[in-house]
């Protein structure tokens, strides 16, 4: 019985299941090989039958890829999906049949070069390639899909290896196929219909994916470099190993895209410039090394661009590229910040965030919590609503208005925030008297709505820099976020390319320069803020306090300049009314000052002037009364009288004796302790100035007490001050002395509080600090009266010399001389007699040390 009759009927049965490339060289026929040559029925056939059966001149069904394997076997790698099925069929259950003979199939292998599945790398820093997943597995997938379904099963079309460039975008994909049915070009136009069917018109170069992408046939070699230096560009630098005429090169490269020029740099060495750079970077990958006509092509990537050119063009032209950059930065703080800036103002302005503020209910409720938020928010100096705490934020009692002569002026004040501005408002007066209070009572009715309020007295005595100046406006208008602390680097920057260059960037800008800014966008929230006011609401407020501040060893002038200026615009364009709180310590002579500083920015505005001063003695003992009533012991008719007499109407001074007496301390002491701290203050600030002598101001200080008021041109033309009026000025700017004005100039002088009348009256009943003090005045009075004397007795001698020589000849300057050595006798006579007054007195003094 033959070996085809044993086994016809399995073989029957499993040929239309099985196509007979299995049956003759898959991994069925082996196992059956092996199952066949372990049976007694094979071993009793002659060997001579066998090695003709087994031979390779007859088909038979031994004939597998383990007998005599194909020549492409070998590069087609086993996939999973194989090695699950050859190990179903490695153990048949039936013995086959030698089925029918069959083509053989002649596979080949082609490379693709694919050039939409990654972003091209733009440049040496471009981290979009980072971000890509790398799966070869599923790309090979992917690109299998792109073959249509029948060319898979006709061809037996397979991917067998990818290659990936990240750099340029793309791939290398190893395809082989059978060459008997298809071809390397029909493979590639079935990937693009693919690509061209399934994919966007025209693709994204940075977004993979979202392009349709194409598939060219590589037909050089395959050149995978990774040299970072070497990016995608449009152009690419072929170099050939002979010439190659123009229409060669065109032919090559047109079919990766729409070529835009092609220039020869020498006869091998040609540029080609694509419209797109995934034609590029198609074209460099797919003819690397491609012999035409004999010729070798070598394509490079060539930059349009060096970025050194861009740089050397930008250093070289600096006075062009500065003011560019500097453009584009002040557009960026302009269209992004300035909003936000004046949102913050609008917040502080209206108190929008009044559940944050410090006096907020809750958080009253709740001390620990209340210190904790108070210590974090004082390191954010833009939002903290504990940075400035005005004066008028702490009144020292809302009936004080009653008792300083305000009480007639706050209805009237009042309804004007209810009317268009067309004034200033000017609250002037001693230090102390109660301005602040006022203008507190005048604008709480608008605190809801829209008032800002400035403390210049922070600038005077917390800001040590000019950056200190523009962080405190800064916070009290709510300006915020705040660069200043920027601005250092940008002048260092300014400096060194205005050495480098010759030219000025303006990156930096001024202090005064800051500050218009900061007020200015002030102005633009107050502006949106009043148009969006209600018909029964009053307009915005801005409150200037302390204005004109200023002490020795600070120069404000520039800062106060802005102010006025600024303050003068918010009322001439009627967007805000303004408040003025002066005083009478201020630099230009206190209330005439602060008028004159107005006047000039608002020459065309009236100004209205609201003079407070300290309360007479009724009203002071009224207002005691009344804070007294809850004191453990109420002073008696007797001790009011002597608080009176001794402290005076001044309302801070009454204030602070009232928070004595309320802590228990009997009233001779409360009285003590408030003159010896007047002694203190006149000592530290009267005796030890630097713009006036010690002389100086105890020569005033003997004329002056509480009720008196001297002539100013009196104290002015005296012998220490000799006509200066500027020590005169300086004490009143330091709060030691108070001058009235007269249409606008100094006309009598008296001490700033009735308090000092009792530290001087203190001072001068301590003989010895007196005496030591009338001997030094003493001294200086003689010393510069015998100054003159001096330069008297000098031109009398010159000129009894002049008479003797023109006595003969001429009569008439006789008569001059003789009269002017007359008027010289006299005045030497009357400085002398004063001399041996002071002399005199000097005597007595030195006797009582």
């Amino acid at each position: 019985m033959t070996l085809q009759r044993l086994l016809g009927r399995s073989l029957a049965l499993a040929r239309p299941r099985l196509p007979p490339t299995f049956l003759r060289h898959g991994p069925l026929a082996a196992a059956a090989q092996v199952r066949l040559l372990s049976t007694p029925i094979y071993a009793a056939i002659p060997s001579t039958r066998r090695n003709a059966q087994a031979g390779p001149a007859q088909p038979s069904l031994f004939r597998s890829a383990t007998l005599a394997e194909p020549r492409w076997a070998s590069a087609r790698p086993a996939t999973a999906s194989t090695a699950r099925r050859n190990a179903t069929l490695a153990t048949p259950t039936a013995v086959l049949a030698d089925p029918e003979p069959a083509a053989v199939q002649q596979r080949t292998s082609a490379v693709l070069y694919l050039d939409n599945l990654f972003p091209i790398k733009l440049g040496r820093w471009d981290p979009t390639s980072a971000f890509v997943t790398l799966d070869t597995t599923k790309l090979q997938a992917k690109i299998l899909k792109m073959v249509p379904s029948d060319l898979r099963t006709v061809a037996s079309v397979s991917v067998d290896s990818v290659n990936p460039r990240l750099k340029d975008g793309g791939a290398f994909a190893t395809v082989s196929f059978d060459a008997s049915a298809t071809t390397v070009d029909a493979v590639t136009n079935a990937i693009n219909a693919y690509l061209a069917k399934n994919a966007v018109t025209r693709s994204s170069m940075l977004l993979p994916g979202l392009g349709r992408g194409f598939a060219h046939p590589v037909r050089g070699m395959v050149f995978n470099e990774d040299i970072a230096a070497l990016t995608p560009s449009i152009r690419l630098k072929v170099d050939t190993s002979e010439e190659v005429p123009f229409e060669t090169i065109y032919s090559t490269y047109r079919p990766f895209g729409e070529i835009t020029d092609i220039k020869y740099l020498n006869p091998k060495t040609v540029t080609v410039q694509f419209k797109h750079m995934r034609a590029a970077t198609s074209a460099r990958n797919c003819t690397y090394a491609l012999k035409v006509n004999g010729a070798t092509l070598k394509p490079a990537y060539e930059k349009l661009i060096k970025t050194h050119h861009i740089m050397g063009w930008m250093t070289s032209h600096p006075r062009i590229v500065v003011p560019l950059v500097v453009a584009l930065l002040v557009t960026i703080g302009v269209y992004i910040f300035d909003p936000i800036h004046v949102f913050f103002v609008e917040s502080k302005a209206t108190n929008r965030f009044k559940m944050l503020s410090k006096d907020a209910a809750w958080l009253q409720a709740f001390p620990k919590l209340l210190h904790r938020l108070e210590t974090f928010l004082q390191r954010l100096p833009g939002l903290s609503n504990w940075e400035i705490i005005a004066a008028h934020s702490q009144p020292i009692g809302i009936e004080l208005d009653d008792f300083n002569g305000g009480d007639s002026q706050v209805p009237r004040l009042q309804s004007a925030l209810y009317e268009a501005p067309d004034a200033l408002l000017v609250i002037a007066g001693p230090s102390g008297c109660g301005k602040s209070e006022l203008a507190h009572t005048v604008t709480a009715p608008a605190v809801d709505h829209a008032r800002i309020v400035i403390d210049c007295d922070a600038f005077v005595f917390r800001a040590h820099t000019d950056a200190d100046v523009i962080r405190l406006l800064a916070a009290q208008v709510g300006y915020w976020p705040v660069f200043h602390s920027l601005n250092k680097l940008w002048n260092y920057v300014d400096v060194a390319l205005t050495a480098a260059t010759g030219t000025k960037t303006g990156m930096s800008v001024s202090n005064e320069a800051m500050v218009k800014h900061i007020l200015e966008t002030v102005g633009v929230a107050l502006t949106k803020l009043g148009q969006e006011r209600k018909p029964h609401e009053p307009y915005p407020v801005v409150v200037l306090d302390n204005f004109l501040k200023d002490k020795a060893g600070r120069n404000l002038s520039s800062y106060y300049d802005i102010l006025a200026q600024w303050a003068g615009w918010l009322v001439e364009n009627g967007i805000a009314h303004v408040v003025v709180v002066g005083s009478t310590g201020q630099r230009g002579g206190g209330e005439v000052g602060v008028l004159q500083a107005l006047g000039r920015a608002l020459p065309t505005k009236t100004v209205q002037v609201v003079t407070l001063t300290d309360m007479p003695a009724d009203q002071a003992e009224r207002y005691l009364s009344l804070r007294l009533a809850a004191a453990p012991a109420a002073p008696t008719p007797g001790e009011m009288k002597q608080i009176i007499a001794t402290v005076g109407g001044r309302a801070t001074d009454l204030a602070a004796l009232v928070n004595k007496l309320l802590d228990g301390k009997p009233v001779a002491d409360a009285i003590e302790e408030l003159v010896q701290k007047a002694v203190l203050e006149l000592q530290k600030h009267g005796f030890h100035a630097g713009t006036w002598t010690t002389s100086q101001f105890w020569h005033v200080a003997r004329q002056l007490d509480a009720a008196t008021a001297l002539p100013f041109d009196k104290l002015r033309f005296s012998t220490l001050f000799n006509g200066n009026a500027a020590p005169l000025l300086d004490m009143e700017r330091a709060e030691l002395l108070a001058v009235e004005y007269e249409n606008g100039r100094p006309a009598q002088i008296r001490l700033n509080k009735p308090l000092y009348a009792t530290a001087l009256a203190r001072l001068r009943g301590d003989k010895a600090f007196s005496a030591a003090m009338d001997v030094t005045m003493f001294k200086d009075l003689i010393k510069t009266e015998g100054a003159k004397i001096r330069s008297y007795e000098d031109e009398y001698t010159k000129l009894a010399e002049v008479a003797a020589r023109t006595a003969a000849t001429r009569r008439t300057v006789d008569k001059a001389v003789d009269q002017r050595l007359t008027y010289l006798a006299d005045m030497m006579a009357a400085s002398q007699a004063k001399v041996q007054v002071w002399t005199t007195q000097l005597a007595e003094a030195k006797k009582a040390l």
